[in-house]
């Protein structure tokens, strides 16, 4: 981007090196009309590399024929109706499919899957395309599994608590026939920042909070609280213990001693 006619020293300078001044930024820049185009050709261009040669046998996501299934003659309703052909393996070709930013690996064995979705991972990251790999759930898995870090189950009653481990029962909201749960992993997880925070107000009339710990603990109660609604009038206390320093809503730096009290309980400070 030619930035020359914003900067007035530049027009006025006798070095004609100092003319002109262009600047590029590594990410797309917020509120300039051609950052969504500049995203999105990017990630097309970083598609196609991650891809590679489909008419290369060896590639994953190799494909011999476009075919068409239609209605009439050798019309199959259990294959799509256009599909990438893998002449070698009579088989659908791997491919991919991306929704904003989720991005899914088809293939159609495990072993092509888990080929095509290491090649993807590898190319992406070279080009500093973050990916989570932790996250990928082994081909032909049938749970689902978490989704901002909820899993909701659609079942009769009955079954819905035979799947779920003991443990996990009492903290299960339903309606009718769709559950709404967190894994076993993250609900301990919860408990373990409630039992450290009690810990540290036993043994201490008046304790110190670690800021950054506290805000951490937090934003992951935050998550557990979409699962559990109930939990949102309790982060109140959070944020005002962790705001207290900021000003509140007339402008004045100090909020009201009894006021604070009333929220926060006597006794918190932070470190």
């Amino acid at each position: 981007v030619d930035l020359s006619a914003l900067i007035k020293r530049l027009s006025t300078s006798t070095n004609p090196k100092d003319r002109k001044l262009f600047v590029c930024w590594h990410r797309t820049y917020m509120g300039f009309r051609p950052s969504p185009f500049w995203a999105v050709a990017s990630y097309y261009l970083a598609e196609e590399l991650c891809v590679g040669d489909t008419t290369d046998p060896t590639n994953p996501f190799y494909f011999s024929e476009v075919k068409l299934n239609l209605p009439g003659g050798t019309y199959d309703a259990s294959l799509p109706t256009v599909m990438k052909w893998n002449e070698l393996v009579a088989q659908i070709a791997a491919d991919m499919v991306v929704y904003i930013d989720d991005q899914r690996v088809t293939g159609h064995s495990t072993e092509n899957a888990w080929k095509a979705k290491r090649q993807l991972v590898g190319r992406q990251q070279r080009l500093g395309i973050q990916d989570a790999p932790r996250k990928t759930r082994p081909p032909m898995c049938l749970q689902a599994g978490a989704w901002c870090g909820m899993i909701f189950l659609k079942w009769v009653w009955a079954v819905l608590v035979w799947m779920i481990p003991l443990g996990t029962r009492h903290r299960l909201r339903h309606a009718r026939n769709v559950g709404q749960t967190l894994s076993q992993e993250k609900w301990d997880k919860g408990k373990r920042y409630a039992v450290e925070l009690a810990e540290q107000f036993g043994r201490e009339d008046v304790p110190m909070l670690d800021h950054k710990r506290l805000e951490s603990m937090t934003g992951f109660w935050n998550h557990v609280a979409m699962t559990f609604p109930e939990l949102r009038p309790f982060l109140k206390g959070f944020y005002h213990t962790l705001h207290q320093h900021l000003p509140d809503e007339k402008g004045d730096q100090e909020v009201d001693r009894e006021d604070r009290a009333e929220v926060l309980g006597e006794g918190i400070r932070l470190m």
